[in-house]
């Protein structure tokens, strides 16, 4: 129920710098964070566009808002994410907006079964490992239960502030939608037996991203990433600017192709010492134009397919 949430609120992000209280609420040992906020969406010309495509048209959110009361397009506010491992979803994600948790939790117990109880001044749900909980009407929490259940001992206690969280702290001081990590990211590219044009250059140097995306008549992405060394940052450029090229080659093939070709032109990567670092803009007019593109696309697809059964 909540993964339509938290996408909703990934498309329609706007104007933001992140609660710090929420950040503080984020695992000690969390490899990745991240945050948003759509309090301010219908402010941002991509986030009207979104709330369009949204209105009243999908059965699921219009569902979920009738069961639960909650809308995220009009209650959410701002969330927080986090993950204790680079190669997985978010572990924990904290929510601050107007939430009315009972009705909330009744509904998940009701559909999925489940207990109640209440921890720490939540009232905390929890089946399988996995636990959603709400505090004040105001403040949610929900993801693995291990790390809910300490993130409300953080609230209560004297939460540290770990090098990741300073770092989440100046990444969401410049972004409206932002992530940091931290770790060494092990992603081979793929080649016969693990050989191609850059064998030696697996994103194994990888020490550390952050970046982010900020909304305006331009949506502009900025990112970088800390390597080992001048070497590594040197192969990742080399990496990044192959595949692009790889793209440019093929973007012949189809409208949707030549569009992304266009938009690689905008991209810029570079090394500084051992640091990478990407930017990358695209008109906000044109960014509406390929998610249009792309739903024509995918109900051309299922028409077929449903003309095909």
């Amino acid at each position: 129920m909540f993964s339509k949430v938290l996408a909703f609120a990934l498309c329609v992000a706007s104007a933001f710098a992140a609660d710090t209280s929420l950040i503080s609420l984020a695992p000690t040992e969390a490899k990745v964070i991240g945050g948003i906020h759509v309090a301010q969406a219908t402010n941002s010309p991509f986030g009207q566009f979104v709330l369009l495509q949204l209105k009243d048209s999908d059965r699921d959110l219009q569902q979920f808002v009738s069961e639960t009361g909650f809308d995220p397009r009009r209650d959410l506010q701002e969330i927080v994410f986090a993950s204790t491992a680079e190669s997985k979803g978010p572990g924990v994600v904290i929510a601050r907006g107007v939430f009315n948790g009972p009705q909330i939790l009744n509904t998940i117990r009701t559909k999925e079964g489940g207990t109640i109880t209440n921890y720490g001044g939540f009232s905390l749900y929890e089946k399988d490992g996995h636990a959603v909980a709400f505090a004040d009407g105001s403040l949610a929490i929900g993801g693995n239960a291990t790390l809910v259940r300490a993130a409300i001992d953080r609230r209560s206690g004297s939460a540290a502030s770990t090098p990741l969280a300073v770092r989440a702290q100046t990444a969401s001081s410049r972004f409206h939608a932002w992530m940091v990590t931290n770790g060494v990211f092990v992603a081979p590219l793929p080649g016969k037996n693990g050989s191609g044009p850059f064998p030696a250059a697996n994103l194994q140097g990888i020490l550390e991203t952050s970046g982010g995306l900020t909304f305006g008549p331009l949506v502009e992405l900025s990112g970088e990433a800390l390597t080992r060394s001048t070497q590594d940052a040197q192969a990742l450029v080399d990496v990044v600017k192959f595949i692009t090229g790889m793209m440019q080659l093929n973007g012949n093939k189809s409208t949707e192709a030549q569009q992304l070709v266009t938009l690689l032109q905008a991209l810029t990567v570079t090394a500084d010492g051992s640091t990478v670092k990407l930017a990358f803009s695209i008109a906000e007019a044109d960014l509406e134009q390929l998610f249009q593109n792309a739903k024509a696309k995918k109900v051309a697809s299922t028409r077929r397919s449903q003309v095909a059964q």
